[in-house]
């Protein structure tokens, strides 16, 4: 498996996670996905595809296209 660039989708998961203070672990398992498969979608070993959006938009209480925005204030 050949580590890339995380996505700007995975970038927003982890911000989001962060600025909440949850787990990312637990995140992960409210959408479906095993610890370590979730853990390698936001670290860019494992592609994020388009079906996977929704669901993890659901759990972190945002919209899909949030997750696709580029944050304009890096502070």
């Amino acid at each position: 498996m050949q580590s890339r660039e995380p996505s700007i989708v995975a970038m927003n998961v982890k911000r989001i996670i962060a600025r909440n203070a949850w787990k990312q672990g637990a995140i992960g398992q409210r959408a479906g996905y095993p610890p370590k498969v979730f853990s390698a979608m936001l670290n860019g070993n494992l592609k994020i595809h388009i079906e996977d959006i929704p669901r993890i938009a659901d759990v972190l209480g945002v919209t899909p296209n949030d997750l696709f925005c580029r944050e304009q204030n890096a502070s």
